[in-house]
């Protein structure tokens, strides 16, 4: 048995209130001029098969996968996380933390959800300071309930959503 953290949506915290690939779209409203080929349930599938790889240890193409869904859905969190999550698999903290530093701006929604994944990686990489300034700018009143929970757990703030 390898000694990698084997994080994947089922053994990490969850992003919201089922699991990681909740945060993947179900239906897309992009438009069909711009929209690229593949069909939200695919883009759910290549999620999946990602965090298959990646909780299997195959780096290589669990990141192959997630740079695909980043092209696809670069204003998601989804595939920055995956991305990251392969490499903490892999016990290369510096990697996945700067998967999260070269993210593009995501969705207000998912902004909660990258920072506390940015503020894992930055802890387990024993960058406490560097994580807890990350959790501190954490809009809790923008977090869902999971996110305001792992918030106040790792940093000690106060659950009031402030």
């Amino acid at each position: 048995m390898s000694s990698s953290l084997a994080l994947s949506p089922l053994r990490s915290p969850p992003l919201t209130s089922s699991s990681a690939l909740s945060s993947v779209p179900s239906s897309e409203s992009t438009p069909t001029s711009s929209r690229l080929l593949l069909t939200s349930d695919e883009i759910r599938m290549l999620t999946e098969i990602g965090f298959i790889a990646s909780a299997s240890g195959d780096t290589v193409r669990a990141c192959r996968i997630f740079d695909a869904l980043i092209m696809l859905r670069p204003h998601r969190a989804f595939p920055y996380i995956g991305k990251a999550l392969a490499w903490m698999n892999a016990g290369k903290m510096q990697e996945a933390i700067t998967v999260f530093e070269r993210a593009a701006v995501v969705d207000i929604d998912d902004q909660a959800d990258i920072a506390l994944y940015h503020a894992l990686a930055l802890q387990l990489a024993s960058r406490s300071g560097e994580s807890q300034r990350v959790l501190a700018r954490i809009d809790l009143t923008a977090a869902t309930p999971e996110a305001v929970r792992m918030v106040c757990s790792m940093s000690g703030r106060s659950p009031n959503r402030s």
